[in-house]
């Protein structure tokens, strides 16, 4: 009996997988489609070594070691997975996808080499266990509120700063010359002259036009 088998990249559709991120927590679901062809030159061995393996995939044509790669896929789909942590897992879509894309070559080569081409693997969809996110909004929301505060405070250093630098200037002597520097001018628009008794030198000030 002759048997068809396809040269072209087969697609392998990965849905509603939960595996176990580094933190133990399962994803709620990760959606992947892995991309792989098989040379044509080990179709036939393969078929001898390894019987019930592929697919029909319609009008009689199969996709060759198609269970054999899918099996492989998911148990380096989860090994990639579980090195990251479910809280971010959703940031790293590429490096899930090319981790995971080396991972399932390397195991495939180690059995058949040569034989197995891993062309691309594509994380469609990852998500977190609701936990999970609601956490990931906390400490959002967390993380924005210190940073208010540390605004507030950092406000509220430069006040009490720019405070303490001006009563350094206010001194006595300070506000005497200043004074003083007031009478001068008052009597120059006023005309005459005036008199102070200097109440805390104990002199009199003359200050004329």
């Amino acid at each position: 009996m002759l048997t068809l088998y396809t040269v072209k990249e087969v697609a392998i559709v990965l849905d509603n997988l939960t595996p176990k991120a580094k933190d133990q927590l399962s994803l709620k679901e990760l959606d992947v489609t892995v991309y792989y062809r098989v040379n044509p030159d080990y179709i036939r061995p393969l078929a001898v070594k390894r019987t019930q393996q592929s697919v029909d995939i319609g009008s009689g044509v199969y996709a060759p070691q198609r269970i054999l790669v899918e099996s492989v896929s998911r148990s380096e789909i989860a090994d990639v997975v579980s090195k990251h942590d479910s809280m971010t897992i959703h940031t790293v879509r590429t490096a899930l996808e090319g981790e995971s894309q080396k991972a399932i070559q390397k195991n495939l080569d180690a059995s058949d080499p040569g034989a197995f081409v891993i062309t691309r693997v594509v994380v469609r969809q990852v998500l977190t266990d609701p936990t999970v996110e609601a956490a990931i909004r906390n400490v959002v929301a967390k993380g924005k509120e210190k940073e208010a505060a540390d605004l507030q405070v950092g406000i509220a250093m430069s006040l009490a700063e720019a405070t303490a630098k001006t009563a350094q200037t206010l001194t006595p002597a300070f506000l005497q010359h200043e004074y003083n520097l007031a009478l001068m001018e008052f009597a120059k628009n006023k005309g005459g002259t005036v008199i102070l008794d200097g109440s805390s030198s104990g002199k009199q000030i003359v200050v004329r036009q």
